[in-house]
């Protein structure tokens, strides 16, 4: 390892509120990838609850990171998003293994 590289991003989406988004307002959340979809879902529904925007229940992601070269849509499924999350974690993992470093530890 030469001293340039850094630990790789955790990764993670950023879901937002649709009804928020149309109504002008910023209402979102990071979520982190490495999760079973359902608690990835679980946050998302959280998210919405507490959106300004009673009763919101549409949801779209908006920004992403730590998912290396994959392709993560606005409309990726929670399954997608928890398997490449983790598909992506264990590449990263190889690649600092590869480069010697003893223990992968993830910025956040």
């Amino acid at each position: 390892m030469t001293g340039e590289e850094t630990a790789p991003v955790r990764p993670r989406i950023h879901a937002a509120c649709l009804a928020a988004y149309s109504a002008g307002r910023s209402h979102g959340r990071w979520i982190d990838a490495l999760q079973e979809p359902a608690e990835i879902s679980a946050e998302i529904r959280a998210m919405l609850t507490a959106s300004p925007v009673p009763e919101a229940e549409e949801w779209a992601i908006h920004d992403h990171q730590g998912f290396g070269d994959a392709l993560v849509s606005e409309s990726e499924t929670v399954e997608r998003v928890a398997a490449v999350g983790s598909a992506q974690s264990m590449v990263a993992e190889c690649r600092w293994i590869l480069a010697g470093v003893p223990r992968l530890s993830y910025r956040t």
